[in-house]
């Protein structure tokens, strides 16, 4: 079953950042991860009042099934990449969901 993950991110610093995204990319290649959407927020249709939602960045990668996409996250070529994108640098939130 597609598992997929939905990454929001506020980049504070990006320059600090460069490393990160360069190196992401392909370490999602070799786990199967297919990014499905890339952007920058555009606007927000539903919300509560008292809990604005408007991410900076958002990522959905799609992988071949969650086993997949947490062999990516705990991989040591990926985990060694987060350094260069933890607070201050960015402050980045990262949901696994499958699909129905």
């Amino acid at each position: 079953m597609p598992a997929y993950l939905v990454v929001e991110q506020v980049v504070h610093d990006t320059e600090a950042m460069a490393p990160y995204r360069a190196g992401a990319g392909p370490t999602l290649a070799r786990y199967g991860g297919r990014v499905v959407i890339a952007g920058r927020y555009l606007q927000t249709l539903e919300s509560p009042d008292d809990e604005p939602w408007e991410p900076e960045r958002y990522l959905v990668v799609e992988f071949d099934d969650a086993e997949a996409a947490r062999r990516w996250y705990h991989s040591p070529a990926y985990r060694a990449l987060t350094t260069h994108r933890q607070p201050p640098v960015a402050t980045t939130r990262i949901i696994l969901a499958e699909s129905l």
